[in-house]
């Protein structure tokens, strides 16, 4: 994958900046959540903001927003996450009456938080200089790496 994302018309003629391997980098990290959590990941629609919903036992039980950074945990003291993307999320949680994650796999292993838990008067504007969209720069919040718990496989 190149710094410099391009994007593509999504089928429908709507713009996606989501390149080809972001879906399966994404897929690789949800089937580790599944054994971690012994829940089934499912994908959300092409262009939903939120990127899975756990299933178990037959019910919904969580949503899902997924990154994966090229970095150690302790590179940065915080991960961006959008506030469009927050705001989704908990949405989903408090009408579902669900859980909502925000996960991260960093290169030294995967980390989550609940979304209930991030504290969202972090906030800046944030993202990619390297991406060519109106989207790359937007209202993010910053997640404090400290306060993400691991993931065990």
């Amino acid at each position: 994958m190149s710094d410099e994302r391009r994007g593509h018309v999504h089928t429908d003629g709507g713009w996606s900046m989501m390149e080809p391997g972001d879906t399966a980098v994404e897929d690789a990290i949800a089937a580790k959540l599944e054994a971690a959590w012994g829940c089934k990941l499912h994908r959300f629609a092409a262009l939903h903001p939120i990127d899975f919903y756990a299933v178990k036992h037959d019910r919904m039980v969580a949503v899902v927003e997924i990154k994966s950074r090229g970095h150690a945990s302790g590179t940065y003291p915080d991960v961006y996450l959008s506030v469009r993307k927050w705001t989704r999320l908990y949405e989903a949680a408090w009408m579902l009456n669900i859980r909502a994650f925000f996960v991260v796999q960093f290169t030294d292993g995967i980390r989550r938080i609940e979304v209930t838990d991030i504290d969202a008067s972090k906030h800046k504007i944030g993202g990619c200089n390297k991406v060519r969209s109106v989207s790359s720069r937007e209202p993010v919040i910053l997640v404090d790496v400290k306060d993400m718990k691991e993931v065990k496989a």
